[in-house]
């Protein structure tokens, strides 16, 4: 039989192996070889999971140390890409929250005032920390928690604050961009214009670290937030623009969410061309990932830039779902 001491090296080994993967997975989630990936992550989700489970828990120990923090910042990404991509929702959210509860541990202080992980690396497990919040917070808001969302992004903020407090050389642009584009979405900021700021700011950090999906990501909630204020056609730029970031990334996804949602600004300008074509792509796309869901909404989308340009018949079979 293994002693304690062994077994524990062993699962080292493993969580160490299967976190490299899920940190390669994320990448290529986001690219041009998701497809690839999420079947490579469906074929091994279980040690996936057990990996998670591990670099989080770590058999009974209490505090989370240095190496088990490298393993949930490298695995968070992938880990919940693939629950999101899967609309594992409620596992997601349950994933992150234990991670965020260990490493929130990890970052308080003890009773004699250290904590077990001190300056550059008490920054870096505050940073992992807000990570795992910000995705927490976006499974609980999907899941309709939306006070529990709220409470993840405020504690994430603190999280980066300290973070920087820790140790002022501490890049953590990356994780406040994400939560920035996020809190401007929250409906208890009620100021718009702080809302803007919100989204703006975050936009201007991805543009700082050269983050074209996250740049992408910034201009979306631009266009879908503040297009009274923009206008239709600042909108309609705001759109392309993230299209065309989506579509240099190579995320089949995210491209046709993006391209739906332009297909409704050309809608309103009486470019029902143009909408049908990139109703038409969106659609296509999302058949070839997959999505039912944003297939579904794409072909609602054709419907529309149908029925808007005249073309009625062809606009109650694309509602259908017949070939149109």
């Amino acid at each position: 039989a293994l002693s304690d001491a062994d077994e524990a090296r062993i699962r080292d080994c493993h969580a160490a192996y299967y976190t490299a993967a899920l940190g390669r997975w994320g990448e290529e989630l986001k690219g041009h070889g998701q497809l690839a990936a999420i079947e490579e992550v469906r074929a091994d989700v279980d040690n996936a999971r057990t990996a998670w489970n591990w670099a989080v828990d770590g058999g009974q120990e209490r505090v989370l140390d240095s190496k088990r923090v490298e393993w949930i910042d490298r695995a968070v990404e992938g880990l919940c890409l693939f629950y999101t991509w899967e609309s594992h929702n409620e596992e997601g959210e349950a994933a992150c929250r234990r991670a965020a509860e260990q490493l929130d541990e990890a970052a308080l202080p003890l009773e004699d005032g250290r904590t077990s992980l001190d300056g550059a690396t008490r920054a870096n497990g505050l940073r992992v920390l807000a990570r795992a919040l910000v995705w927490q917070g976006g499974f609980a808001s999907t899941l309709g928690q939306s006070e529990a969302a709220d409470r993840c992004y405020e504690r994430a903020l603190v999280a980066l604050d300290h973070a920087q407090q820790s140790d002022p050389a501490a890049d953590v642009r990356r994780e406040r961009a994400l939560l920035m584009v996020r809190l401007s979405g929250r409906p208890w900021i009620t100021d718009s214009a702080k809302s803007r700021q919100l989204a703006e700011g975050g936009l201007e950090l991805y543009q700082a670290v050269e983050d074209r999906g996250g740049m992408a990501n910034a201009l979306s909630a631009l266009a879908g937030r503040f297009w009274s204020q923009y206008g239709l056609e600042t909108t309609r730029r705001l759109r392309e623009e993230s299209v065309s970031l989506w579509r240099s990334v190579g995320d089949r996804r995210r491209l046709a969410s993006a391209l739906r949602m332009l297909s409704y600004v050309l809608d309103e300008l009486a470019q029902f061309g143009e909408a049908e074509r990139a109703a038409r792509e969106s659609m296509g796309l999302a058949q070839q990932i997959g999505n039912r869901a944003v297939a579904e909404q794409a072909n609602y989308s054709l419907s529309l830039a149908l029925h808007y340009g005249g073309r009625f018949v062809e606009a109650r079979a694309a509602l259908k779902g017949s070939p149109v």
